[in-house]
């Protein structure tokens, strides 16, 4: 008889065979006491995916080909052919650290209650970031998914989430509120995100745990293709579209999100004017991400059709 995994790593990738490489070696360096699989999903790759993730097969690694694109869609399809127990996702772009999914594992023993739960993300950044970014802000290490809430387990409370590049959750838990919408993430040249945090929001409408783990802690790598501006005001347009997505609001007068948006693009626009020496570069790309933001935000609410599967799924309060 097949002895069922209790845990299966579901890795979504699409044309990154070399950083891919380098996560699935952190992965198969996990020591933990329960027997796990790695199931990579190759979303429709054009590069040397396939041929690298069957030179691995022979240490355990599985290939699974899903052409529709989309990584929750790929997600979905990792969770239809896991054997686990519990569904472990990582990005095709992070390390594991030692001991990341041994804590994941024993969070899950210690809280009964834990339905999902996520670990920290720590940014490994190019060698020279330009100027204008702030290792120290906020907002653009939350750009880059990096998530750090501390070095403790914690219950989160709605609205707080963990986020899919180091993300796991009970198959159980799943059978009860369904998987990934496949309406958000990336997918393709749309860069949507909150696809995890809409599926945190049902676990924990439902009644179910949504846990951080500060011990998981896996680090994403991040490219020099994303230091740039023009990525940044790109992704935080995305944030704005998704943001009305994930929230399911109907807000019909659309006038005042866009006035809001024109006078954070005013007020960023008269701090870069001022002279260099007097302002702060970051603070003031930081205005102008917020402009791009609410400018998303306007843009979907006029294009807004409520969506059943979401309205069902928004959590009280």
């Amino acid at each position: 008889m097949e002895h069922r995994p209790r845990v299966s790593v579901i890795v979504p990738t699409f044309n990154r065979a070399e950083s891919l490489a380098r996560t699935l070696r952190s992965l198969e360096a996990q020591r933990v006491d329960v027997p796990y699989e790695v199931i990579v999903v190759d979303n429709d790759s054009k590069d040397g995916t396939a041929a690298l993730v069957q030179r691995l097969a022979a240490g355990g690694v599985r290939y699974v080909l899903e052409a529709r694109r989309g990584v929750s869609v790929a997600r979905n399809r990792g969770i239809a052919e896991a054997r686990g127990e519990v569904l472990v996702f990582v990005d095709d772009d992070v390390v594991a650290r030692p001991g990341w999914l041994a804590a994941l594992v024993g969070t899950y023993r210690c809280r009964p209650d834990a339905w999902c739960v996520g670990g920290r993300i720590v940014l490994r950044l190019p060698a020279a970031p330009p100027a204008w970014f702030d290792p120290g802000s906020a907002l653009l290490k939350a750009y880059l998914s990096g998530l750090d809430r501390g070095e403790g387990v914690v219950r989160l409370q709605y609205p707080d989430d963990v986020w899919g590049a180091n993300f796991s959750v009970r198959r159980d838990a799943l059978e009860r509120v369904g998987g990934f919408d496949p309406r958000l993430g990336p997918r393709g040249s749309c860069h949507l995100v909150g696809d995890e945090t809409e599926l945190c929001w049902r676990i924990q409408r439902a009644g179910g745990g949504v846990y951080y783990c500060g011990p998981a802690v896996v680090e994403h790598i991040v490219p020099p293709s994303r230091m740039t501006k023009r990525w940044f005001r790109l992704r935080a347009y995305r944030q704005g579209q998704s943001d009305v997505m994930i929230q399911a609001e109907w807000v019909p007068p659309t006038w005042p999100a866009l006035r809001r948006a024109a006078i954070l693009a005013a007020r960023s626009a008269v701090r870069a004017a001022v002279a260099s020496g007097r302002v702060d570069p970051c603070r003031v790309f930081e205005d102008e991400l917020a402009f791009w933001q609410a400018l998303g935000r306007a843009r979907q609410r006029l294009a807004w059709r409520r969506s059943p599967l979401v309205a069902a799924a928004r959590p009280a309060g």
